[in-house]
């Protein structure tokens, strides 16, 4: 766990003015010629006829590929999924935008000048449009047992569509069998997210190892129970918050980290084809990565969503401005939406709130967030809110009154 937070957008698609025609030289008379002639008798006067240039044709500007905002209306229905093969290939990483009519791969010609990697021609889309609890993406609660998800119902006023879990990180055969998870929940109704680390904690395991394919054996048996429970429409949240310093998978070898994620993504896929996959920064700043989350981004074809976790934290949005500024932050939500929309991704917004580390109960945040949420609504995967004591981010037990009563005006039935 740990992380910041993010803002709203700008217009999407915005099409700069056309400045108006500017009048030709119409309506001027122009002297040819007076011809005298001091001769005996006589003199002659011709004139031209009036001349005139057509007005200058205005050449609308090219659409500009700008992060969504809250003063346009939102996306309430996300496009058509998309499937298409997975490439071979790693995408190539570095800095990078899109700009319009360049479509995805445009390559390194539009890789100078971001700090986001290049998109590909490859996209594993999955958005379904309105979820069935009736908010324009699916929402829900990161979660423990039954008890607590009819709590959240309760409190808010809405059935919750998605649960996220994480999974006992202790052992192989925990990870492999994601256990807990798929016995209490397999049979849910409802999406499913499952968080997974490279490897089990204090085993020695290490990125290079992984790298090598040490752990595609392990990774197999995954999907395997996945393809058992019938689950392979979950998501797998692989070594979340990797750009932090906090766990033993941190991106703290790069080229290593990408190599990694794409072999258990591969290994996975041996045995569940159509498993899909989370790729989750921290919000707002990298202390591994090489100072920069989008530097580990692995491939359009071993990522189906783009995940962040923006806690209310480091540093906290006291007011709707500094949330805007952190949004568009490089490492930021907004920016992750934009990049979802570049790359045909969804986006994954797996653990957020207010929170301890922060100022706590912040009900601009709670609003900005739901602003967000609206704007990117065409690209919303899902959001599980991190409903823990431990942290002080509940809502639904008093401690944070004025969030709780914001999110159950904008987030309630």
């Amino acid at each position: 766990m740990r992380a910041p937070e993010a803002p709203p957008i700008e217009p999407r698609h915005r099409r700069s003015a056309a400045p108006a025609p500017r009048r030709g030289f119409g309506g001027r008379w122009l002297p040819v010629g007076v011809v005298m002639a001091v001769a005996a008798v006589c003199a002659g006067v011709y004139v031209v006829d009036q001349l005139t240039v057509p007005p200058e044709i205005a050449q609308p500007d090219l659409l500009s590929l700008i992060p969504p905002t809250p003063d346009v209306p939102p996306v309430l229905a996300a496009p058509a999924a998309v499937d298409s093969a997975p490439s071979a290939e790693p995408e190539a990483t570095g800095p990078a935008t899109e700009e319009a009519g360049s479509g995805a791969g445009s390559g390194e010609a539009a890789a100078e000048g971001s700090g986001e990697p290049a998109a590909t021609g490859t996209t594993r889309r999955r958005v379904t449009g309105n979820a069935p609890g009736g908010l324009p993406w699916r929402s829900g609660l990161v979660i423990g047992t039954q008890s607590e998800v009819d709590r959240w119902e309760s409190f808010r006023g809405r059935p919750i569509d998605v649960v996220h879990g994480f999974s006992d990180r202790s052992s192989w055969e925990e990870i492999e069998s994601a256990s807990w998870i798929l016995s209490a929940w397999g049979d849910s109704p409802h999406a499913l997210v499952i968080s997974q680390p490279f490897w089990p904690e204090g085993s020695g395991g290490s990125l290079s190892e992984c790298a090598s394919g040490a752990y595609d054996a392990n990774w197999a048996r995954y999907g395997t129970a996945l393809s058992n429970a019938g689950r392979t429409d979950a998501y797998t949240r692989l070594a979340w918050e990797f750009n932090g310093d906090w766990f033993e998978w941190s991106a703290t070898d790069v080229t290593a980290w990408k190599q990694c994620y794409r072999q258990v993504v591969q290994a996975v896929r041996s045995t569940a084809p159509d498993a899909r996959f989370e790729w989750n920064m921290n919000a707002h700043g990298s202390q591994t990565s090489d100072g920069d989350a989008w530097k580990s981004y692995p491939g359009d074809d071993v990522v189906d969503v783009v995940g962040i976790d923006p806690y209310d934290h480091y540093p906290t949005s006291t007011t709707a401005a500094e949330f805007d500024e952190q949004c568009r932050d490089s490492e930021g939500l907004c920016s992750v939406i934009d990049f979802a929309r570049a790359h045909g991704k969804g986006v994954g917004v797996t653990e957020w709130g207010v929170i301890s580390s922060g100022i706590g109960d912040n009900p601009v945040y709670m609003e900005k967030m739901h602003e967000t949420f609206l704007a990117g609504a065409d690209v919303m995967e899902y959001e599980t809110y991190f409903n823990e004591s431990a942290f002080a981010t509940t809502l639904d037990d008093g401690a944070n009154p004025q969030s709780a009563e914001v999110y159950r005006s904008l987030w309630g039935g």
